[in-house]
Order: C-alpha cells, then sequence, then structure tokens
C-alpha cells in the first residue's frame, strides 16, 4: 500500500491510500506501490494515470511531477480529469459523430433516389 495524494491549482484532488499506480512520466510509465525506491520525475504533457484499488480507475492527467517517498507519493498537476467523465464526452461525440454520418448518408441516399413507379404497376 502507497498513500497517494494528488494536488492541482485547484486544491487536492485525491488523498487515499492505494495499493498501486501506473503514472506516465518523462522516464516512461512508472508502476509504483509501497516500498518503490525514492524519486522525483516529471509528468508527460498529457497521459493516464491508473489508480488500482481493487478495481483500476483511470484519469486523463496533464503535465506535472511526482515525488516518491518510501510509502508515499505526490503528484502536482496542472490538470486531471475523472476516467468516467472522459468515456462520458467521448461517447457522447461518438454518437453525434453517428448521427451526422447517418444524416449525409440518408441525405446521398435521398439524391440518389428517383421514384420511377408508375401507378397501377408493381416493381419486380
Amino acid at each position: 500500500m502507497i498513500r497517494l495524494l494528488i494536488l492541482t491549482h485547484k486544491g487536492v484532488y485525491l488523498d487515499k491510500e492505494v495499493e498501486r499506480f501506473t503514472v506516465p512520466s518523462t522516464l516512461g510509465p512508472l508502476e509504483i506501490s509501497g516500498g518503490y525506491t525514492p524519486i522525483i520525475a516529471g509528468l508527460v504533457p498529457a497521459g493516464v494515470l491508473k489508480v488500482t484499488m481493487g478495481k483500476p480507475k483511470y484519469y486523463a492527467i496533464f503535465n506535472g511531477t511526482l515525488q516518491v517517498e518510501h510509502d508515499r507519493a505526490f503528484i502536482l498537476a496542472d490538470e486531471i480529469e475523472d476516467g468516467y467523465e472522459i468515456e462520458v464526452h467521448e461517447t457522447v461525440a461518438e454518437e453525434l459523430r453517428h448521427n451526422q454520418l447517418l444524416m449525409n448518408l440518408a441525405a446521398e441516399f435521398a439524391m440518389d433516389i428517383k421514384v420511377t413507379a408508375t401507378p397501377g404497376m408493381h416493381p419486380e
């Protein structure tokens, strides 16, 4: 177990004991758990933070610094967003793109079809 404290300019975002976490650093992805060697590392401009406490939870994290000391880790980040919110936004955007595609296809289909049936005749 390791205590993870995440701070942004808005204040404390997360402060809890976790099994482990994986952070996107400028040194490459780092998986941190209790007893990890003390380290200070920069974070990549944009990446995914995975925090595991039973079930993993994902966050989008933007710029920052990681510091690990014994059984405590500190992340100072410019911004962080809950992965659930990101998934919802992506799902809504995907649905809007899908609906636009369907509308475009329907418009093209309507333009391509010409009614040529003669009254009383049945198409074969």
